[in-house]
């Protein structure tokens, strides 16, 4: 709304500035035409003043003539403007028309009627141009007549030459005097086409910012209604999910007391249910009884009858001693009375005791389950705390039995390698030994004998002396005469028979 507002003030303003810039270029034209008119004044003054060597009749009489003849005819007659652009220059009543066509009218319109007065303005000073260059012929002309005049009419008089020695002068000072009003209306016409121009610019600057400030004022009040229409829908929208909403809100209040009303319900019959599940035991605490009180009398009724066909068939026997028999009956049937109450009672002692031992049998079951259960779990966690202790033992048992078995095979290789290389040495000794004796033999057969004796000796105390330094015993023997060889293999049959109990006992483990 308040840019609707805006949008309508805007023209009124636009109007009140354009009216008071004309009001101002009126009073403009005013105050020039009343300066033009001063100084035109002060001019013909001057030009009324006498002159000094002396003056002629007729121009005097034009002089007097011109002073008494108003400052606008003067400037009709002289520039040849109309009356009807002098009355805009001057009158107010055409303000006041001006103002009313303003008000009425649009700006273009006004903007029009500028253009045409400045068009006429123009065409007003050029004529008022060509019509003083006229005036300054035709008074050139005149002051030419006059001058014949009087030099024809002037014989010898002083006072006439001198007069008409001084109307050349006159001619040029008003010739200069009017050049230079005319060069002070143009330039003062161009100062005011200038102005006018600046006018008409900042006009057509206005006109088109109003244009703009227009389309904007049009293309906010489509938004503003486009907006409006939204906000309607959306109000509608509003109202119907606010109608919604209540309407909602009373549902879940009745529903909520709904809930509520079915909340006591279920309560009220949860204790109603309550109350008739006690009595409902009850009763079936009592149906069980009636019934079981039911065969016990069935069964005896069946004894009874028994019992009676039995005597029924003994009447005939049992009459005679019917007398015997009445005492005893009565005697067994205050002895029945005795045991069915006896009966009923401990019937009930151990209908009481078979509950408490069922309840305590299903107890007990379930504490030996949970028994069980924990028994096994026990047991099983032993087990493997057991299985893993014994892996762990294991583990370390052969690895310190495979270094020591490492550390061993690493001794018992070293001597065999000493060994062997003895043995070498030793039947390289022999080799040569058994040549030299094969050849002392050859030549005498006693020293080859002792040589052989002797490399013997040496032989069996190179054996000794291997067999102290390992660790199996000296006296073992084998094919090849040294004590340790053999006991090499033994050690590696060992090896071989623990490490196939160590493969044995990792099967059984996984």
């Amino acid at each position: 709304m308040h840019q609707m507002t805006q949008s309508q003030s805007d023209p009124e303003q636009l109007k009140r500035e354009h009216l008071q810039l004309l009001k101002e270029l009126r009073q403009r034209r005013m105050q020039r035409c009343r300066r033009f008119a001063g100084r035109y004044n002060a001019s013909d003054a001057e030009k009324s003043k006498p002159a000094k060597l002396g003056q002629h009749p007729e121009l005097h009489h034009h002089n007097s003539t011109t002073s008494n003849i108003p400052v606008a005819q003067i400037l009709q007659k002289q520039l040849f403007i109309n009356p009807s652009d002098c009355s805009e220059c001057c009158c107010s009543d055409h303000d006041t028309e001006d103002e009313d066509d303003f008000s009425t009218g649009s700006v273009e319109q006004l903007l029009r009627k500028i253009n045409s007065q400045l068009e006429a303005d123009t065409a007003a000073l050029v004529e008022s141009t060509q019509a003083a260059t006229k005036g300054v012929t035709t008074s050139a002309a005149c002051d030419k007549k006059v001058m014949m005049r009087s030099r024809r009419t002037s014989a010898g008089g002083d006072n006439h030459r001198n007069g008409y020695s001084g109307t050349p002068d006159f001619e040029n000072g008003v010739i200069v005097k009017q050049r230079k009003e005319l060069q002070l209306l143009v330039s003062e016409l161009r100062e005011r086409d200038t102005e006018l121009n600046e006018l008409v610019n900042s006009h057509q600057k206005q006109l088109s910012n109003w244009e703009a400030d227009r389309k904007r004022l049009i293309v906010l009040e489509e938004k503003l209604r486009q907006k409006d229409q939204e906000l309607q829908e959306k109000n509608g929208q509003l109202k119907s999910a606010m109608s919604r909403l209540e309407e909602s809100v009373k549902q879940s209040e009745e529903r909520a007391l709904q809930v509520q009303e079915l909340q006591k319900q279920q309560d009220r019959l949860q204790d109603e249910s309550a109350g008739l599940r006690g009595t409902c035991e009850e009763l079936e605490d009592t149906n069980y009884q009636l019934d079981r009180r039911l065969r016990e009398t069935s069964a005896q009724l069946v004894q009874v009858e028994t019992r009676a066909g039995q005597l029924e068939q003994d009447v005939h026997t049992a009459a005679q001693n019917l007398h015997q028999l009445l005492h005893r009956l009565k005697a067994s049937d205050t002895s029945r009375k005795e045991l069915q109450s006896q009966q009923e009672e401990q019937r009930q002692e151990n209908e009481q005791l078979r509950a408490e031992i069922r309840k305590l049998a299903g107890e007990s079951r379930d504490l030996l389950r949970v028994n069980e259960k924990l028994q096994q779990q026990s047991e099983q966690l032993q087990k493997d705390c057991q299985l893993a202790a014994e892996r762990e033992r294991r583990k370390d048992e052969l690895v310190q039995s495979q270094r020591l078995k490492q550390e061993r095979t690493d001794a018992e290789l070293q001597q065999l390698r000493g060994m062997y290389e003895r043995m070498q040495m030793d039947l390289a000794a022999l080799t040569t030994n058994l040549d030299t004796n094969r050849d002392g033999a050859a030549g005498g057969g006693t020293d080859g004998g002792a040589l052989l004796e002797a490399d013997l000796a040496r032989w069996t105390g190179g054996s000794s002396r291997g067999g102290a330094n390992g660790s199996a015993p000296a006296a073992h023997s084998g094919h090849y005469g040294n004590g340790n060889l053999p006991y090499y293999s033994s050690s590696l049959d060992k090896s071989v028979l623990y490490s196939k109990d160590l493969r044995d006992y990792a099967s059984d483990l996984a």
